[in-house]
């Protein structure tokens, strides 16, 4: 068995990661990311009057 990282980058990715862990194809490991890796992806956009 392999172990793949997978970034979701919407709702229904997710979805389909869902139906396909129900049909028994994969299996779904919840693995929090770190607050400091993700400030890292998506640094603060200064905001505009």
């Amino acid at each position: 068995m392999q172990t793949v990282l997978i970034e979701l980058t919407n709702q229904k990715a997710y979805r389909l990661l869902k139906e396909l862990e129900d049909l028994q194809l994969i299996r779904l490991v919840n693995t929090p990311s770190k607050l400091s890796t993700l400030r890292k992806r998506h640094p603060k956009i200064p905001m505009t009057c």
